[in-house]
């Protein structure tokens, strides 16, 4: 139960809300997504509304992180591009794979 959690989506007269389930394994209550989190599932994460904040949240910290690390180093600028073009796109690669993000947030 350690690495478990659930989500629990019900529909209500016309409408889907959100809802916290209670299992229980081994007499023990697996842990609930509490109402507006997210839950990280195969490198993507889902809350209620469907919508990609938390993850643009994560990429934009991940960029920065990436592209200052890069802009602190006594690099020759030719240098810098090919670090920004090689590695900062292949780690972002994956989230721009996963969600579905527009062109413009």
């Amino acid at each position: 139960v350690d690495k478990c959690s659930t989500f629990g989506i019900k529909k209500v007269l016309t409408k889907s809300v959100q809802y916290l389930p209670k299992l229980l394994i081994n007499n023990g209550l697996i842990p609930t997504i509490q109402m507006g989190e997210s839950f990280k599932y195969l490198g993507r994460f889902f809350d209620f509304d469907m919508s990609d904040q938390e993850h643009k949240s994560e990429l934009m910290s991940l960029i920065d992180e990436l592209m200052s690390d890069i802009d602190h180093k006594p690099l020759h600028p030719q240098n810098k591009l090919i670090l920004y073009n090689r590695y900062v796109l292949s780690k972002i690669s994956w989230h721009l794979t996963v969600a579905p993000l527009s062109k413009t947030w």
